[in-house]
């Protein structure tokens, strides 16, 4: 996946409107359901996740 992308599809995997705002676990459970994966997946989930207000 391209960098450029990364933020994106994070963003919408964890605040998916049907959903809320899901934690890290499941944030990244429905990134690798959804096919993607990148070597930095489950750090940049947490990172999203912990700045969440």
């Amino acid at each position: 996946m391209p960098d450029h992308e990364i933020d994106s599809v994070l963003q919408f995997c964890h605040s998916f409107a049907l959903s809320g705002h899901l934690g890290i676990q499941r944030t990244t459970r429905k990134l690798l359901d959804c096919g993607f994966y990148w070597p930095t997946i489950f750090k940049d989930a947490w990172k999203i996740c912990s700045t969440c207000e």
